[in-house]
């Protein structure tokens, strides 16, 4: 039978696209999420938490694995890091929430990111997804019990390779801040990123896994392809699992970049400003030749139009209410709204009431995280705004060395500027403390701990014993000698 001209070209077209890849079915689907920072509360307490986006990521991935087991393909789910702690929930309930959530999605690998710092290894002992780190102890082994530097996860006939990496090939010595000073909520404990990028994909390579991804948390997304994504196409990866932070300055418009063109495609993931999630999806396969096709990568915004929520997560989930709730007691009265630097005068007041006399407190704006509304302060929302558990210490220095820290620096600072020979004695977080402790080789015997209760349990005690106005009191303080900001 002789077909029509018309029909004829329609399927040499056809024939065509299916040459080049177009309209092939995935092999294996890639979903990652990220920097969800512990932020899955019981869908009822819409008065702490009023965005609650875990019930619609959890039908959207059912959605994709039923899609998956139509067509043959495989999922992998990862989390890129900062999601297992973050939030009061997080908090109160030791991190169970964000192990439930963990555990009922059925995640294949859980990568911990720097926030992930302040979780204990108990808190995630019923954790089922394998935990990967990009940070090791001082002796070469990963920062973190049980965790590892890379996995390999069998999904079906496929084995899945992908290695956990922290801002590329960034040295710490440059940008100090923006790595973890120490692990596991202990001072005591030195880490470092790791950097063998090489030496771990051989061993997925001989391991024979058929794709290696790199999971690139704290990607900046630079308009051209960095020597780091040169390094990891010439190592075998074939995808970046990126996940990008916007900066609270730019409005929360998603952009899009073209990233088929790099050495390694990428698929980018991104923290929403309003602590909602997003999840990127990646259809991968391989062609006859054997290199990877990228057939589709995009990022989901979830809303009512990409998924249905699941109603038995949220359902779940309200084991929780009634502990976070208990938990949440009156801490003080706000007169007006207080904003971030506010609220770092009153927490370097704080830090100076628990110090010896003659010492300076120091401590970073960065590191406050949200203001505070009129009327009641409760617990929950003083640890929006200082979630941080981690102890507070004192530094021990000279007044040369205290002069190297804070000069250039985004350090803000309360107390007298040091004089002649005599010795300084710096009253801040234990991760500031180790960070100038490495970036100003002093000695590790110069560092004391203070107080091991954590800044947010120290910092609520302080603020619920003050009888003047809040407010009142930070204008003073600001307006003190003593008070030094952050230089711009």
């Amino acid at each position: 039978m002789i077909l029509p001209k018309c029909l004829l070209l329609l399927a040499i077209i056809a024939l065509f696209l299916a040459g080049c890849g177009v309209n092939k079915k995935p092999d294996l689907i890639v979903l990652h999420t990220g920097r969800i920072l512990g932020n899955v509360y019981p869908t009822s307490l819409k008065g702490l938490a009023p965005l609650q986006y875990y019930p619609l990521l959890s039908g959207y991935i059912r959605s994709v694995r039923a899609e998956a087991e139509a067509s043959g393909a495989q999922v992998l789910l990862v989390d890129s890091g900062d999601s297992l702690h973050g939030s009061f929930a997080s908090e109160v309930t030791g991190c169970g929430n964000t192990v439930d959530f963990f555990n009922y999605l059925g995640y294949d690998a859980v990568v911990l990111g720097n926030l992930d710092a302040l979780v204990s290894p108990e808190q995630v002992a019923g954790l089922k997804a394998k935990l990967l780190v990009p940070f090791e102890l001082t002796d070469g082994t990963p920062a973190f019990p049980g965790a590892h530097f890379s996995g390999v996860f069998n999904k079906g006939h496929l084995k899945v390779g992908i290695i956990a990496n922290f801002y590329g090939d960034l040295p710490w010595q440059e940008s100090p801040t923006r790595f973890p000073s120490y692990y596991q909520n202990n001072p005591s404990l030195t880490v470092r990123p790791v950097r063998r990028l090489e030496q771990l994909a051989s061993e997925l390579s001989h391991q024979k896994t058929d794709y290696r991804l790199l999971n690139w948390f704290k990607f900046e997304s630079p308009e051209e392809p960095p020597a780091f994504a040169h390094a990891a196409a010439k190592s075998g990866m074939d995808l970046v699992l990126a996940h990008r932070i916007y900066s609270s300055k730019l409005t929360d418009v998603w952009g899009t970049k073209e990233y088929q063109a790099w050495p390694v495609p990428v698929s980018e993931n991104i923290r929403r400003e309003n602590r909602g999630y997003t999840v990127a999806r990646c259809d991968l396969r391989r062609d006859q030749q054997g290199h990877v096709q990228v057939l589709s990568s995009r990022l989901i915004a979830l809303s009512k139009d990409s998924a249905q929520p699941d109603p038995d997560i949220t359902a779940l989930m309200e084991k929780y209410s009634q502990a976070i709730l208990s938990a949440d007691a009156p801490v003080a009265q706000l007169s007006q709204n207080l904003g971030r630097d506010a609220i770092q005068s009153l927490y370097l007041r704080s830090l100076a009431s628990r110090s010896s006399a003659g010492s300076v407190a120091v401590y970073s704006p960065e590191s406050i995280r949200s203001g505070w509304m009129p009327g009641t302060l409760t617990r929950s929302a003083l640890f929006e705004s200082l979630p941080w558990k981690t102890p507070t210490v004192e530094v021990r220095t000279d007044a040369a060395t205290f002069a190297k820290i804070i000069s250039g620096s985004t350090y803000t600072w309360y107390g007298s500027p040091p004089t002649g020979d005599k010795e300084v004695r710096i009253v801040t977080s234990a991760y500031f403390g180790k960070l100038m402790l490495l970036h100003h080789a002093i000695p590790q015997e110069n560092l004391t701990i203070l107080d091991t209760k954590g800044e947010f349990e120290l910092f609520a005690s302080w603020l619920s014993k003050q009888t003047s106005d809040l407010a009142e009191l930070s204008t003073a303080i600001m307006g003190s000698t003593n008070f030094h900001p952050a230089k711009p």
